[in-house]
């Protein structure tokens, strides 16, 4: 039977205001002396400053069920009717002490490359990266019925963000690239700060949590690639990633909430292969038509701490959104003497966990998606042009699975615009 679900959320009105301030300069500077010998170098350096300040306070309105256990089962014309109300529900404020926080993030950092050709074939690139960043936050509702203690988040980090890269030119058209540059990545304010939203969607709760690192990266990937001409190439890339404290969406409790959460490691490898060409290569009807085409084969595993894999469901499994494959293929048809062009996109990937399962619970698979999308220009005139795009011509679903069950369906539909644009 249909019932009344008394959870966080249900019967509730919210309010909430966000305000935030994003300022920063940059400076770069490049130096090339004259060519000596065989050599050519280029050195670049500069150094760049930003913060960012958020303050968000929200308030909840709703009723509190105070009923019996049978009463939930009732029919809502009957459950909800003006006489009974308040003996079954209170209307009250709702408002929770992490309602509310102000958050801030600075970063300074500078770095220094350089770039170097010798031998006429083969180039080097070295440089680093320096970040000095602090992200915090202070969560606090002054509108909160009650007073509770709430987590505060302050992590400092100094990352030093190393890069160098090998280029040999096989020929005029061909090069091998071998790379490694460190990333990071910091969590967003949202999977960071201790609010409570809600996916009225799916009828579940997402928390951020202040406790939260930043992922450092190592990035390593080797490249080969020939070019048929300015506008052609062909190109095959291995690479490979290792995390340190990815974060991932974990399912926390079963009602489903969610909350954010860092893993131990994870690690990332696979091939790319890349193919951009114009098909009058093959006939020379077809010469108004470039055809594009790329796919990535991705095999992905996390490492977990003994802490964690006393609670994980499995501790064998691919990292959270990394999808075994993904795969995009294009369409272009740009005919000779005219103002028109046609493009057609199709971009398919697969399986990947959404949220991660704990203490049992099976991991929330997103399914394969299929998107068909198409857009078209014609510049009519010197300054005027017409822009046509439709997405999703497939229309297809996107499945939300768990324990092999559907969990969630939703309905994208066909997306359609159209855009008129003067330039003068």
């Amino acid at each position: 039977p249909f019932f009344y679900r008394d959870t966080t959320g249900s019967g509730e009105r919210l309010f909430s205001e966000l305000d935030q301030v994003d300022y920063g300069a940059a400076l770069d500077l490049t130096y090339t002396p004259e060519r000596f010998a065989d050599s050519a170098l280029t050195l670049k350096g500069g150094f760049a400053a930003s913060k960012g300040e958020r303050n968000f306070t929200a308030r909840r309105f709703g009723v509190r069920y105070v009923g019996t256990v049978e009463d939930r089962e009732l029919d809502p014309n009957e459950l909800f009717q003006t006489e009974t109300f308040g003996d079954r529900f209170q209307f009250r404020e709702l408002t929770r002490p992490d309602d509310g926080y102000q958050a801030n993030l600075s970063l300074l950092s500078a770095y220094l490359s350089v770039d170097v050709t010798f031998l006429e074939r083969v180039r080097s690139i070295v440089g680093v990266r320096v970040e000095d960043s602090e992200q915090g936050i202070v969560a606090a509702s002054p509108y909160a019925n009650e007073e509770q203690q709430q987590p505060d988040g302050d992590k400092t980090y100094f990352d030093p963000l190393p890069s160098a890269a090998l280029v040999f030119l096989i020929s005029d058209a061909q090069s091998l690239r071998l790379a490694y540059g460190g990333t990071v990545a910091r969590p967003l304010v949202r999977e960071f700060a201790p609010f409570l939203s809600q996916d009225f969607v799916r009828g579940i709760g997402v928390q951020g949590n202040p406790d939260l690192r930043r992922t450092y990266i190592h990035n390593y990937d080797l490249r080969w690639e020939n070019f048929f001409s300015t506008t052609e190439v062909m190109a095959v890339s291995a690479f490979y990633k290792s995390f340190l404290h990815p974060i991932e969406r974990v399912i926390i409790d079963t009602n489903g909430n969610i909350r954010y959460s860092n893993v131990e490691g994870a690690t990332n490898y696979g091939l790319e292969l890349e193919l951009r060409v114009n098909l009058g290569r093959l006939t020379d009807d077809l010469s108004q038509f470039e055809l594009g085409s790329n796919l990535a084969l991705i095999k992905s595993n996390v490492a977990l701490s003994d802490e964690q894999k006393s609670v994980a469901t499995s501790s064998n499994r691919p990292l959270a959104g990394q999808s075994p494959y993904v795969a995009n293929l294009s369409l272009a048809f740009n005919p000779t003497d005219t103002e028109l062009s046609l493009n057609l996109y199709y971009n398919v990937f697969g399986p990947r966990i959404r949220e991660v399962g704990l203490g049992g619970l099976p991991d929330t698979l997103e399914e394969p998606f299929h998107s068909l999308d198409v857009s078209a220009g014609w510049r009519f005139k010197e300054q005027w042009k017409l822009g046509v795009n439709m997405t999703n011509l497939l229309m297809q679903s996107v499945l939300i699975t768990q324990g092999g069950e559907l969990a969630q369906r939703a309905e994208r539909g066909l997306s359609a615009g159209v855009k008129l644009s003067y330039e003068h």
